[in-house]
C-alpha cells in the first residue's frame, strides 16, 4: 500500500544521505536519483488515480505538489548528467522535508478521505 511505499521511499533519501556523508555520493548518485524519480513516478501515480477515481476535493492542490517534486527531481538529475551537482545538505534537506511534509500532510488527509467511514450501530 501507500505506506509501505513512503518507508521504501525514505530508506531511499537515507540511503542517499549516508553515501553522502561517508563520501561516496557521486558514485551512488545517479542510479539513487534515477531509481527515487521512477519510484515516485510510480507512486504518484497510483495516487493521482486513486485521487481522480474518488474524486477527491484537494486534488488540484494534491498534483501540484507532485509536479512541484518530480521538477525538482528532474532539474536534480539534468544537474547530475552535466556534472554539475554537488549534492548539498541542502538538496538532501529539501528532498526529506518535501517528503516527510508530503506524507505527513497531504496524504495523510487523501488517506483520511479514502479512508472507509466508520460502522454505525
Amino acid at each position: 500500500g501507500i505506506d509501505t511505499q513512503h518507508v521504501k521511499w525514505i530508506g531511499m533519501v537515507n540511503a542517499l544521505n549516508a553515501a553522502m556523508a561517508a563520501g561516496k555520493g557521486k558514485e551512488i548518485l545517479g542510479k539513487l536519483l534515477d531509481d527515487l524519480s521512477a519510484y515516485t513516478n510510480t507512486h504518484f501515480a497510483m495516487e493521482e488515480k486513486l485521487m481522480e477515481a474518488r474524486a477527491y476535493p484537494e486534488r488540484v492542490q494534491h498534483m501540484a505538489a507532485h509536479s512541484e517534486l518530480r521538477a525538482a527531481l528532474a532539474k536534480l538529475q539534468s544537474e547530475f548528467a552535466a556534472n554539475r551537482l554537488m549534492i548539498t545538505i541542502d538538496v538532501m534537506h529539501f528532498l526529506r522535508d518535501w517528503l516527510t511534509d508530503h506524507i505527513r500532510v497531504t496524504d495523510k488527509a487523501l488517506g483520511k478521505f479514502l479512508a472507509p467511514p466508520p460502522l454505525a450501530y
